[in-house]
């Protein structure tokens, strides 16, 4: 594993690509055409490359499982906050029954999120990271954040298709978390593999 700067002859990085979601997220291409890298820049030699790369990839996965866990917990907010204000029908569409349902449905599946990333997380800072778990926790954690997001979405109903409230904004970024790092069907793969 090694780093390889930017302004090397032969390095070319084209405009950033305009994606669905996480546009804050700078991402793009990268050309390589005959780069030669010093050895200086070598971060990692070949003995220790598997080690590394596993332990780079557990905790990266760990942070994405915890920062969705924000995201999820932000369309469920959002959500409740909207049902209490949203009047339909002479009240509040908060007292409806099948709304409070699907609000709880959200808590319930953010909480559980929250409850694995957290556990994960500390393992990780107390005894060092373990592959499998990580995997878990960001897939668990970016399916929840798509499906408390998609959720949440319902709920404001058309008002949630318009960037006049930030549910839209919320969901694109959910869905793009199920792809950032790692699509999630591959990284169950690999952290099968741990089994």
């Amino acid at each position: 594993m090694f780093t390889v700067p930017t302004d090397l002859p032969g390095v070319h990085r084209p405009a950033p690509l305009d994606k669905l979601g996480q546009r804050s997220l700078n991402q793009g291409e990268i050309f390589f055409d005959d780069v030669r890298v010093p050895a200086s820049y070598r971060v990692v030699g070949p003995e220790l490359y598997e080690l590394a790369l596993e332990g780079m990839l557990a905790f990266a996965n760990a942070a994405m499982g915890q920062l969705f866990v924000g995201v999820a917990r932000s369309a469920y907010e959002l959500a409740l906050d909207y049902a209490k204000e949203r009047v339909q029908g002479g009240r509040p569409i908060f007292e409806h029954q099948s709304v409070r349902g699907r609000l709880f449905a959200m808590f319930t599946r953010t909480e559980a999120a929250r409850s694995l990333a957290r556990r994960v997380a500390a393992h990780n800072a107390a005894s060092g990271p373990v592959l499998q778990y990580s995997i878990a926790t960001k897939v668990f954690c970016t399916q929840t954040a798509f499906d408390v997001a998609t959720a949440a979405l319902q709920i404001f109903g058309g008002n949630g298709l318009t960037r006049e409230y930030p549910i839209e904004k919320i969901l694109r970024d959910a869905r793009a978390s199920l792809i950032e790092d790692g699509c999630n069907e591959v990284l169950s793969l690999v952290g099968a593999t741990k089994l």
